[in-house]
């Protein structure tokens, strides 16, 4: 019942994209079409299905096509392993690539997964499933889990997707993301009221936005590179105490940005040719720190409605800003900084002012109509 939450919005894109990619879906040569089932007692139903049973070893034998579900997996502890074959559904609602509600310790592997509704769907699913080294392509949503803790998500590729490459929603916690291509979808990672993720050593690349983080704490983003993402490398909306440390993000609209969002940790981020390197609109009490701006055209970091900021934001300017285009920070409405040096309604720490330790001439505080400026 959960994945219909956003199937409107969900199909619409969907169907955009089928009908902007061109393509049609048809049955080749040999290909068998219909739903597959691998049932409670490990039998393959109907048995004509291509796949193959050896123990709990399940594996594809040839391609198969489906105006519905693809397959549909009923049994806990086993492996399917797709052998480099695809699946490939009726590019419409409702319909999975792979279902595995209710599952523990599946493991799905080497399958190209194409044109589903959800291309691999977990629903109350938790504990050991992995779902490695698969190809999820032109689907609406690459891969769901849904209330589905303890899994593991690695060394995929998933593309082209109309809306979430990957989606972690309602109290989806304690899973690992690591090492997938997550490219030209609409939100590549997207987390929705889930905590104690952990997202690393991913590719995000192309997407509308690389991750975003809704109404979800206590998350771990770190060592992945977020390149040409069109709004957001990263977006935490309503979100608190999440970290965000070593990533690399280069030509997004936005590198990190956080709405309506405390307490969170933004740390040794590398920041080149963004939009804004770091914004800030409407939250407070987060720590930036020791994070490498450079070349952002608009802001190294910007500051809109937010307060109580860390006092650790200007220790990671003051080491690492170089080449600005047009401001290190820029702050409007009621921002605070630090208690040091007042300077009308913003307070400015003298360390912020001592930037002759990096080489460039000039350095901004921007505030509507107020301007700072030091050589």
């Amino acid at each position: 019942m959960h994945k219909k939450i956003h199937s409107g919005m969900m199909l619409t894109l969907l169907l955009i994209s089928v009908l902007s990619l061109g393509f049609t879906i048809q049955s080749a040569k040999g290909e068998w079409t219909g739903t597959a089932y691998i049932r409670a007692d490990g039998s393959i139903d109907p048995p004509t299905a291509p796949i193959d049973r050896d123990g709990d070893l399940y594996t594809l034998t040839g391609n198969i096509t489906s105006d519905a579900d693809g397959i549909v997996v009923e049994r806990d502890h086993i492996v399917i392993d797709g052998a480099g074959y695809t699946i490939r559904g009726p590019a419409s609602y409702p319909s999975e690539g792979i279902d595995l509600s209710g599952r523990t310790n599946v493991t799905v592997r080497n399958t190209h997964i194409k044109s589903f509704y959800c291309g691999i769907y977990l629903w109350s699913s938790s504990n050991y499933n992995s779902i490695t080294g698969n190809s999820i392509t032109n689907n609406g949503d690459g891969i769901e889990l849904w209330e589905s803790s303890n899994n593991s998500i690695s060394g995929n590729n998933i593309t082209n997707n109309s809306y979430d490459g990957i989606l972690l929603g309602d109290s989806s916690n304690n899973n690992s993301i690591s090492g997938n291509s997550v490219t030209t979808n609409y939100y590549g990672i997207n987390l929705y009221s889930s905590s104690n993720n952990s997202i690393s050593g991913n590719n995000i690349t192309n997407n509308s936005n690389g991750i975003r983080i809704y109404r979800s704490s206590h998350n771990w983003v770190t060592d992945n590179n977020f390149t040409g993402n069109k709004w957001d490398g990263i977006w935490l909306h309503r979100s608190s105490n999440n970290t965000v440390v070593a990533n690399n993000l280069m030509n997004n609209g936005f590198g990190i940005d956080l709405l309506l969002s405390s307490n969170n940790i933004v740390a040794v981020n590398s920041l080149v040719n963004n939009g804004f390197g770091i914004s800030l609109s409407h939250s407070s009490g987060n720590t930036i720190e020791g994070n490498d701006l450079t070349v952002n055209s608009e802001a190294g970091i910007e500051l809109y409605m937010s307060s109580q900021i860390s006092s650790t934001i200007t220790t990671s300017l003051v080491t690492q800003l170089t080449s600005v285009l047009r401001c290190a920070i820029r702050l409007s409405g009621m921002a605070v900084i630090l208690r040091v040096g007042t300077i009308g309604a913003i307070s400015i720490t003298v360390t912020v002012l001592t930037i002759t330790v990096v080489q460039i001439k000039t350095f901004w505080v921007v505030m509507e109509s107020l301007i700072l400026h030091t050589s």
